[in-house]
């Protein structure tokens, strides 16, 4: 059973993935810095540079079925959230984060989905009312999760899994023990003594129960032995030591947080170098814990024989 990761960024759900046996055989992105890192990282998977969503979704199917040989494998897609975030104030003021055309990309997926007919599948996507109601009109099993809680990961993070049901219900049935920054950073990653970790994301919650705001320094942080970590963005948070800021934090430090496994590679397969935005590169990734979680559940339901062969989404 191989993989395939549509709009793979760097290749966090792959990473993971793979560290449950589900290796990936092809990545497809269309941002060629991700997709180098891509490569550096997965070089026995074939890697297309192409803008996913401009083809047809049955030509593309099409095409994909022909290049795997067949359909007997995994298909994981996380299309594009900037349009549908809360993040995203330009859109949110325009009214275009709650239209059909925020969410055509997550919409083309299913299709290719459906005109696939993989033997399982799977997609990230962030928590928006538009996402949800799409996901509602075409019936499609998912569920919202908490990835501190059901994953471990040391950030605050919720997001929406789909896929088929026997597949988000054994993935949204996980659970794992609290895990908080301190525990990650460590050694070269350690914090300094005494910092709190602080969210760079402007109009971010600032306190428990708070409404949104313009976050200021020496405002309301986290500390790193009992809480996550607000949620990683493009954006590194900062750090905060005696009520003042002392920094932020590093790609190397980012990348902790998102659950990427250390000696994980961030620079391009062309140069050697590191790749440049890495703070989005690792921002933008699927935490490799979520790759790992659905890796365990499709490695075991191949394993016990209960793989279905095809799971039809309406139109």
């Amino acid at each position: 059973m191989k993989c395939v990761d549509l709009f793979c960024g760097a290749g966090g759900f792959s990473a993971g993935a793979a560290s449950a046996g589900l290796e990936t055989a092809l990545g497809v992105d269309v941002w060629d810095n991700a997709l180098q890192v891509f490569r550096e990282n997965h070089p026995g998977a074939t890697a297309w540079r192409e803008e996913l969503g401009k083809e047809p979704a049955a030509e593309f199917a099409a095409r994909l079925v022909r290049h795997m040989g067949g359909r007997r494998f995994h298909l994981h897609g996380s299309p594009p959230c900037q349009s549908v975030s809360r993040l995203n104030t330009k859109a949110r003021r325009e009214g275009t984060h709650d239209s059909a055309e925020a969410v055509a990309l997550t919409a083309w997926f299913l299709d290719v989905v459906r005109e696939t007919a993989p033997a399982s599948w799977s997609m990230e996507q962030v928590r928006a009312g538009v996402v949800a109601r799409l996901l509602e009109e075409r019936r499609v099993p998912h569920a919202v999760l908490d990835f501190a809680v059901a994953f471990g990961l040391p950030q605050t993070r919720r997001r929406v899994i789909a896929g088929p049901e026997w597949l988000v219900s054994e993935v949204a049935a996980s659970r794992a023990a609290p895990v908080f920054p301190a525990a990650v950073l460590t050694g070269g990653l350690s914090l300094p003594d005494g910092a709190l970790i602080q969210s760079a994301v402007n109009y971010t919650p600032v306190r428990p129960g708070g409404g949104l705001r313009r976050i200021l320094p020496g405002e309301w942080a986290k500390r790193p032995d009992r809480d996550p970590a607000p949620t990683v963005t493009k954006s590194p948070h900062r750090l905060v030591v005696g009520g003042e800021f002392a920094g932020s934090l590093t790609p190397e430090q980012c990348m902790a947080l998102q659950g990427f496994p250390r000696g994980y590679r961030m620079v391009r397969a062309d140069t050697g170098r590191a790749a440049s935005n890495r703070y989005l590169l690792v921002g933008n990734a699927v935490p490799p814990p979520v790759g790992a979680a659905v890796g365990r559940v499709v490695v075991g339901a191949e394993g016990s024989g209960s793989l279905l062969p095809i799971y039809l989404i309406t139109d």
